[in-house]
């Protein structure tokens, strides 16, 4: 905000124009030539050390970043084994590889229809229309992601399980995604088996931990949307995740349970659309909302056939045992608590109306924390809890350390 009002002040008082790198240098033509040290930067003492090894430069005295080298030599070797993979699928598609992939930044500044006709137009064997033009986009975006994954942030900062660090392994996870569902073998493992070696002198967490802890959290398939679709029409919330990259249609949605009382089962079908490569995929659901935020459900593959008129039956006459029971006999991936709803494109879950009155949230908020969970309070409750905790902690200090506190 503050950002906003300085630029506003500038443009507004006519001391001052804003432009852009593109317009100053059309306006002040370059004068003089300069020639680029190869393996070098402005921010590593020792070339370009800070993204291939422990160098010293770092933001945190005292911290460890023997995790650099052995992260990039992971990278490198995931990103061998997905070229070579290219090389041998693209030629069926592209008359040449390499030569598309690099023109494929076209495609990647402008999504519409009509820019990714052209590109396949242009370097596509022969006229590419539906699997092959989808199979063509999809080698793009591997291709894609495993450039993305070496964004330099990655190796930048101090931590392997920093922020940063955690994106590039999220490219590298897509990239592996993107690559199984093309027909590549034994992508995964060789990955993480080079990751456990990239962990900080005495670390305890690796970037194969990283990896398996918050990769696997952020990616969004079929399954998911499908549960989070479930839970949100269960708990009252209007949001139907959406994204960038996805879009989905729910069909069929319903819910039921006993008159006068919250809905208690949902079932229904999702269908996920990747924008970029047209790739799909649908998933039917069933989900009993057992008690407060406890959940017991199931997804299946779109075309599978669930009991849905005895399911309802079931609800409306208010046994849940039976669904349970029931739900429980079909094949599928399981739904089981609130934290199936995703969060939305700018990474917000709302709370719906039945979570806000469960946990008495009411004007004024307290958010705690630790790791990869969150508790949200009403503050009032919270100063109460604290109060009522207080003394207890004071006594539990006392009797570990008598005398300190």
């Amino acid at each position: 905000m503050a950002l906003a009002w300085a630029t506003r002040a500038i443009e507004t008082s006519g001391e001052a124009s804003l432009t852009n790198y593109s317009e100053f240098l059309s306006l002040a033509p370059a004068t003089h030539v300069a020639e680029i040290i190869e393996r070098s930067s402005w921010s590593c003492a020792h070339g370009v050390g800070r993204w291939s090894t422990d160098c010293g430069c770092r933001m945190r005295a005292g911290s460890s970043q023997a995790w650099r080298g052995p992260l990039r030599s992971a990278l490198d070797g995931l990103r061998s084994r997905i070229d070579a993979f290219f090389e041998r699928s693209a030629n069926d598609v592209f008359m040449d590889p390499w030569v598309a992939r690099d023109a494929y930044i076209d495609v990647v500044l402008d999504r519409s229809v009509d820019s990714t006709a052209r590109f396949l137009s242009a370097h596509g064997r022969g006229r590419l229309a539906g699997s092959d033009a989808q199979r063509a986009l999809e080698l793009m975006e591997l291709e894609r992601f495993a450039m993305l994954m070496f964004t330099s942030c990655g190796w930048f900062f101090d931590d392997v399980d920093g922020l940063e660090t955690t994106q590039i392994l999220e490219y590298a996870g897509r990239a592996i995604d993107l690559a199984t569902r093309l027909g590549a073998q034994d992508v995964v493992s060789d990955f993480e088996d080079a990751l456990a070696l990239a962990r900080p002198s005495g670390g305890a967490v690796s970037a194969r931990e990283v990896f398996q802890r918050r990769v696997a959290a952020a990616q969004v398939d079929a399954e998911r949307v499908a549960a989070h679709v479930a839970v949100a029409a269960l708990v009252g919330s209007p949001d139907v995740f959406d994204s960038s990259a996805h879009a989905v249609e729910v069909e069929d949605l319903a819910t039921s349970g006993q008159p006068g009382t919250r809905p208690l089962l949902a079932t229904g079908r999702v269908v996920v659309r990747h924008r970029f490569t047209s790739s799909a995929e649908a998933r039917a659901f069933a989900v009993l909302h057992e008690e407060d935020l406890v959940f017991a459900g199931v997804t299946t593959r779109g075309d599978a056939t669930l009991p849905l008129e005895h399911l309802h039956a079931l609800a409306r006459a208010g046994e849940s045992g039976s669904l349970r029971t029931l739900l429980e006999s079909v094949d599928g991936a399981r739904v089981t608590s609130i934290g199936d709803l995703l969060p939305d494109a700018q990474g917000r879950i709302t709370v719906p109306p039945p979570l806000r009155s469960y946990a008495g949230l009411t004007k004024d908020c307290v958010v705690i924390g630790a790791n990869s969970r969150v508790e949200i309070w009403d503050a009032a409750a919270w100063q109460e809890y604290l109060e009522g905790t207080e003394q207890d902690f004071a006594d539990a200090d006392e009797e570990v350390l008598p005398g300190l506190f």
